[in-house]
């Protein structure tokens, strides 16, 4: 299991638009939304998965400027 935490650039204003298609993604939560970012933490089953969610669906999101990982720890069950 990987559990990341990523910081969620936007555009100011855009923040409650991305919170909903944010919902949607599995093992995501939105910790906090600040003006133009959102903390994110993220549960996957690996590393490459994580990447793969924020080419395909967070930085695909209308407002995204970016999204970055501020750490990513492996969890062995």
């Amino acid at each position: 299991m990987i559990i990341s935490s990523l910081i969620l650039k936007c555009l100011v204003g855009f923040e409650e638009q991305i919170r909903g298609p944010l919902a949607n993604i599995k093992g995501l939560s939105i910790e906090t939304v600040l003006e133009g970012q959102l903390i994110l933490v993220l549960e996957s089953p690996s590393v490459e998965s994580v990447l793969q969610i924020m080419d395909e669906q967070i930085l695909k999101l209308q407002g995204v400027i970016g999204v970055y990982p501020v750490y990513i720890h492996y969890e062995t069950a």
